[in-house]
């Protein structure tokens, strides 16, 4: 936090950057260790809510349950930054 604020940006924009990086640990660790101990699948996200209702969620669910978490994160961690980047 000390880093980005002392860069300039504003605390709103630090404050994003770390619920971010909050919550993509704890969705890593709640798709690891879910509370009923039966990882969640696409066929799961699927058997939720009909394709038809969201054909958006079922196009993406392949990207949606990729559990490449450190992927992921990298990834995530680089838009955001882009985004600042442009902003600051």
């Amino acid at each position: 936090m000390g880093v980005l604020r002392e860069a300039g940006f504003a605390d709103e924009d630090v404050c994003t950057v770390v619920n971010c990086t909050a919550g993509h640990t704890l969705e890593e660790r709640a798709a690891l260790v879910p509370d009923d101990g039966v990882p969640g699948t696409a066929d799961t996200l699927r058997a939720g809510v009909p394709p038809e209702s969201h054909p958006h969620r079922d196009a993406t669910l392949p990207t949606l349950t990729d559990t490449d978490f450190g992927r992921l994160f990298e990834y995530g961690l680089g838009l955001l930054i882009g985004g600042l980047r442009a902003r600051h």
